[in-house]
């Protein structure tokens, strides 16, 4: 069985997998080679079209990371043309009990997913990780609604740092009586007959949404009260926010709740596989042990830049 591979730019999440030393495009050409090579046994194929098969092998690299290989067959003379490839994680952990949409990413036949969370306030991107599945389903015309997430993630560097104080806030005085100042400047407002989810019909001003004002002028108070004399990082206890101009990478800071070390079966590159939890959700996260600055113990938290992607689970069909 003939390859033939006109993707070999390496990816820049290649190193995480344990793959630090592969930078060139015939370094890369050859380890994709030799992936495919040795794991034909796990190749997947679909009729995506009456003219045009697509097939995918998933390379493991431990026993839960891989190398995912993906393109089509050239009916022609029957090669297999890699057009893409990526690492992956695999997480049996569920993160959201949530639905999620499905939407085809521009450049290739790969699918992002789109969660909105409304009671953490948070809108996530993540890479699908098993699109064949979705593909599969999507032309056997089964259910491809999303019922749950599992999410992970890639993080080429990160940090670990102290935990919170059990106490903090509580134990602050000063940070009590801003508070308190606060809450009486505010308390003149909602004690007038305005109605703050209609406006002022004598008066052009509109107090919609002044609770939730009141809330983060509070907490904005606190926190400027407390970077006087604290770090940020004992203010804030996690965090996760957009980064850069790639939709699926954040800025993560996140508790460890787990830890297993894995080891790269081609290069005894270490990986660590870190289960995270930020703004209460928990998912994966592999880094390469060379680029992680610090020791990793549960309960200390881990500070670093993600890709985030993860595995979709569909609803069951109903006939």
């Amino acid at each position: 069985m003939k390859f033939e591979g006109w993707i070999n730019i390496m990816h820049m999440y290649l190193r995480c997998a344990g793959f630090p030393n592969y930078r060139g495009r015939n370094e890369v050409k050859n380890l994709l080679e030799k992936l495919e090579h040795d794991n034909m046994d796990k190749m997947r194929a679909v009729s995506f079209n009456k003219d045009e098969m697509r097939w995918e092998i998933k390379a493991g690299v431990t026993p839960t990371m891989g190398i995912c290989m993906m393109g089509t067959i050239n009916k022609e003379n029957g090669t297999y043309v890699r057009e893409h490839y990526f690492p992956y994680i695999n997480s049996e952990d569920m993160s959201l009990n949530l639905p999620c949409f499905i939407k085809r990413r521009i450049d290739y036949d790969t699918y992002s997913g789109v969660i909105d969370d409304s009671k953490r306030d948070i809108s996530l991107i993540f890479r699908i990780n098993n699109t064949f599945e979705y593909l599969d389903r999507f032309l056997k015309r089964k259910s491809v609604a999303a019922k749950a997430v599992y999410l992970s993630a890639w993080s080429s560097c990160g940090r670990i740092i102290l935990p919170l104080a059990d106490k903090g806030l509580q134990s602050n005085n000063d940070i009590k009586i801003q508070q308190k100042k606060f809450d009486d400047s505010f308390r003149n407002f909602e004690n007038t007959e305005y109605n703050y989810n209609e406006p002022d019909p004598e008066n052009t001003r509109d107090f919609s949404g002044f609770g939730s004002l009141s809330e983060e002028l509070n907490m904005y108070s606190c926190a400027v009260l407390r970077m006087n004399k604290e770090d940020i990082y004992t203010i804030v206890e996690s965090y996760f926010i957009p980064c850069g101009i790639e939709c699926e990478v954040y800025s993560a800071l996140g508790y460890i709740l787990k830890i297993e070390t894995h080891k790269n079966y081609y290069t005894n590159e270490i990986i660590y596989d870190l289960v995270l939890e930020c703004n209460g959700i928990p998912f994966h996260v592999g880094i390469n042990k060379c680029d992680l600055e610090g020791e990793p113990v549960v309960g200390r938290r881990f500070k670093g830049v993600v890709w985030m992607q993860g595995r979709v689970e569909f609803e069951k069909d109903s006939f």
